[in-house]
């Protein structure tokens, strides 16, 4: 015991329940509702083509503006984007795209949103926090005294190119998010830090547990996002598209919640359809849906039912051409009759009338004339 450190104050509850402090505003959502206080951390992890930079730029956007991110609405104030992967050219494109697909032609927080870009060069955090800190201060003016305040969130994308230590080791982790917290309690900021998903099924693990490396990064931050792909058949796409006309190719992704200030209402299912997330409906159906891993069981099940309705469709189109040709009334029964199952398993008459009856089926038997039912191609609803 060579060094003896000096432990800050030692409280009663007696004298800390006369006057509770007050505590750190909240800049996502609200107090009963949040997830994230000025001066906390938040890591947002999650595999490739999640676009997870761009949710972290449109995260920056809604700080600066007071807007919405994820269906939360976010406190006002500067925000400072640490671009380490961009390329110093195209994060301002970038920007532009996700600021005009927002907010269009507004101006009001445009002055709040401060980026630096630092592609290229090499920052560990040990340099770079100290670096941001004094930046800010002075930003801040007042000599430089008092930066505490000026800025209402950092956000570091992504976090590996400025951890210059072994992601598996508690110590380094550990040493990382001292500096980050050195950053927060300096500023008065909170940091925000973008972070890859581990190699392999991630959808397997639990949401806590999908970043990449040691456990620090599931118990260190105040908030966890996962963002993870949710598993969904071709109709499941369909259905998204057909309620989302005015989204391009959109994909469903979930964004799973673990916070130590607020209580989990439960994962946010977004639609990922560049260049932004918005928020998924209900009438989308995804609150029943696996994430992507979770349940390899039923995932094989849903590609293997895929492919069986695509072998059964292509079986009934040929049989209902063979009516054709033969010029017969194309009945269930005749259409039955002129299967051929191969790769199929053989059903009754009756299970080939269901067939017809299911959504997935691309056929099914229609009244042409009152009391005369024929199989034809499933007519398509506007």
């Amino acid at each position: 015991m060579d060094r003896v450190r000096n432990l800050p104050p030692v409280r009663s509850w007696a004298d800390e329940s006369q006057q509770l402090p007050t505590r750190p505003r909240v800049l996502i959502g609200k107090e009963n509702n949040g997830l994230l206080r000025a001066g906390h951390k938040m890591v947002i992890t999650g595999p490739s083509k999640a676009g997870k930079s761009w949710l972290a730029l449109e995260l920056a956007c809604a700080l600066a503006t007071g807007g919405e991110w994820l269906g939360y609405g976010c406190k006002p104030g500067r925000v400072i984007y640490v671009n380490l992967e961009l390329d110093p050219s195209s994060r301002p494109h970038r920007l532009n795209t996700v600021w005009s697909s927002l907010y269009g032609e507004q101006e009001e927080g445009r002055d709040n949103l401060l980026s630096v870009d630092l592609r290229g060069e090499h920052w560990a955090l040990g340099e770079l926090c100290p670096a941001l800190a004094n930046r800010i201060a002075e930003l801040a003016g007042n000599g430089g005294e008092n930066p505490q305040g000026y800025i209402s969130a950092i956000i570091i994308d992504p976090f590996y190119k400025a951890f210059d230590g072994d992601e598996n080791s508690a110590g380094d982790v550990e040493d990382a998010m001292s500096e980050m917290d050195g950053l927060a309690a300096v500023t008065g900021a909170a940091v925000v830090f973008v972070h890859h998903h581990a190699k392999g099924t991630a959808g397997a693990r639990k949401s806590i547990d999908r970043g990449s490396g040691s456990g620090v990064f599931a118990r260190d931050p105040d908030a966890i996002l996962d963002v993870s792909p949710i598993s969904i058949d071709e109709s499941g796409l369909e259905l998204i598209g057909a309620n989302h006309p005015d989204l391009t190719d959109p994909k469903p992704w979930r964004v799973s919640l673990t916070l130590r200030e607020f209580r989990d209402l439960g994962p946010i299912d977004v639609l990922w359809a560049f260049p932004v997330h918005v928020l998924a409906s209900e009438e989308d159906g995804l609150s029943g849906c696996d994430v992507e891993g979770s349940n390899p069981l039923a995932e094989k099940s849903r590609a293997y039912s895929s492919k069986g309705w695509h072998l059964k469709n292509e079986a009934i189109g040929i049989a209902l051409a063979r009516c054709d040709t033969e010029k017969v009334t194309a009945t269930a029964k005749k259409v039955y009759d002129r299967m051929d199952w191969t790769g199929l398993q053989i059903v009754g008459l009756e299970t080939f009338k269901r067939w017809l009856k299911n959504p997935r089926c691309e056929f099914e038997s229609r009244e042409t004339i009152p009391g005369s039912w024929v199989v034809t191609p499933r007519a398509v609803s506007d």
